[in-house]
C-alpha cells in the first residue's frame, strides 16, 4: 500500500489529472487494490477541498475558531483532525507574527510559542523560525553587496 501512495504522490508531483491518476494507478496495480486507490484519491480530494475552504474563509478574514466550527460542520469527522492541525498551523504563523512584530527575540519565540501550543508542533515551529531566520538573513546578504 505504501508502494500506491509513493506512485499516486508521484503523479500528483507531476501534476497529472485525479481522473488520469485513478486510471495510471488501477492500470498500474492488483485489482484488490483498487477500491483502496478510490478511498486514498477520495480523501486527497477532501484534503484539498479543506484548504480551499480555509482559504477562502481567510480571505474574508473569518476567524480562526469560526473557520473550525464551519469545516467540522461541512467535513465529515474522520477529516476533523486534518481540519484541526491546518488551523493550529495558520494559528502558529499568526502567533509568532505577532511576536515579531512586537519585537520579540527569536529564542523568546521558541520558548512562549512551545508554551502556548501542544508539543506535536514544536518541530514546526521550530521549522518556521528557522525558514524567518533565513529569510532575514538572505535580506541582510542582499543589503550588504
Amino acid at each position: 500500500m505504501i508502494d500506491i501512495q509513493e506512485y499516486i504522490r508521484k503523479l500528483r508531483d507531476e501534476n497529472v489529472q485525479f481522473d488520469d491518476i485513478s486510471t495510471r494507478a488501477k492500470r498500474k496495480f492488483d485489482e484488490n487494490y483498487h477500491d483502496y486507490i478510490d478511498g486514498q484519491l477520495a480523501n486527497i480530494q477532501t484534503m484539498i477541498e479543506i484548504q480551499e475552504y480555509i482559504r477562502s474563509q481567510r480571505e474574508v478574514k473569518v476567524p480562526l475558531d469560526a473557520i473550525r466550527a464551519g469545516a467540522r460542520d461541512q467535513f465529515a469527522a474522520s477529516h476533523h483532525d486534518y481540519i484541526d492541525s491546518q488551523l493550529t498551523m495558520i494559528d502558529i504563523q499568526e502567533y509568532i507574527r505577532k511576536l515579531r512584530d512586537e519585537n520579540v527575540q527569536f529564542d523568546d519565540i521558541s520558548t512562549r510559542a512551545k508554551r502556548k501550543f501542544d508539543e506535536n508542533y514544536h518541530d514546526y515551529i521550530d521549522g518556521q523560525l528557522a525558514n524567518i531566520q533565513t529569510m532575514i538573513e538572505i535580506q541582510e546578504y542582499i543589503r550588504s553587496q
